[in-house]
C-alpha cells in the first residue's frame, strides 16, 4: 500500500509524500442567534476535528492527490485524482497574501491636510481601518498539475475561505508546501526523461 486507502501497482515505488495544504471546513452557522459560543470558536479557531492535510504522493509511476475530511456521518468529504508520471503536463503552484491598503492611506493623508479634531478623527479611523484590513487579509494558494492525457488534472485551491453550501472551508498551505514548490518540477522531469534511474538521487 502506497498510503492505506491507495494500493501500489507492480514496481511502484514512492518517493516523496508532500502533506501540501490545511483542509478545514466545518459546520457553516446560520445566523447570530443561533450561533453558540463554542461555535464561534470553531468557525475563528483552527480545530483538528475538523482539519485534515491534503497529500501529493509522487511515484516511479504516478501522481497522486488525496484528502478526506469528516466531522460527522452527515458531512464527510473525499477527494482523490491521480496522473500517470508520463502525462503530467505543465505544473503551477502559488500561495500570495494581500489587502486593500488606498481606502486607509487616503484617509490618513486627508486627516494629515485637515489636522484639527476632524483631521485627528480621519487619521485614527484610518489606522484602525489599515490594521483590520491586515487582519482580514486575503490570501489565495493553489496548486495545479495538468495532464497531457485529457487537460483536466490536478487543481487544489481557492481565495482565502469561502461557504459551499452547509459548510465553511479555508485553504492554508501545508508544512511541505515550500520543499514542494521547490523540487516538485525537477523530479517530474527527472522521472519523465530518466525514469527508474534516477531514483537514487531522490530517496
Amino acid at each position: 500500500m502506497i498510503i492505506d486507502s491507495i494500493p501500489e501497482v507492480p514496481g511502484e515505488q514512492m518517493i516523496r509524500s508532500y502533506e501540501f495544504l490545511d483542509l478545514d471546513s466545518r459546520p457553516r452557522f446560520s445566523g447570530l442567534f443561533g450561533l453558540s459560543k463554542g461555535d464561534f470558536r470553531n468557525i475563528l479557531l483552527k480545530n483538528p476535528r475538523y482539519s485534515t492535510e491534503a497529500k501529493l504522493i509522487v511515484t516511479n509511476k504516478r501522481v497522486i492527490y488525496t484528502a478526506e475530511s469528516k466531522y460527522d456521518e452527515k458531512h464527510k468529504a473525499t477527494h482523490y485524482h491521480q496522473i500517470s508520471i508520463a502525462d503530467v503536463g505543465d505544473i503551477s503552484i502559488m500561495d500570495t497574501v494581500w489587502f486593500k491598503i488606498l481606502g486607509p492611506i487616503l484617509l490618513i493623508i486627508l486627516g494629515i491636510i485637515l489636522f484639527g479634531s476632524v483631521g485627528v478623527l480621519l487619521i485614527v479611523a484610518g489606522v484602525l481601518l489599515l490594521v483590520w484590513r491586515y487582519l482580514k487579509r486575503n490570501r489565495f494558494t493553489y496548486v495545479s498539475v495538468a495532464s497531457k492525457a485529457n487537460g483536466r488534472g490536478i487543481y487544489v485551491g481557492r481565495v482565502g475561505s469561502e461557504t459551499v453550501g452547509d459548510l465553511f472551508f479555508r485553504i492554508y498551505p501545508g508544512k511541505d508546501f515550500s520543499r514542494m514548490a521547490n523540487e516538485l518540477g525537477a523530479l517530474i522531469i527527472d522521472l519523465q526523461t530518466n525514469g527508474d534511474s534516477c531514483l537514487e538521487r531522490w530517496l
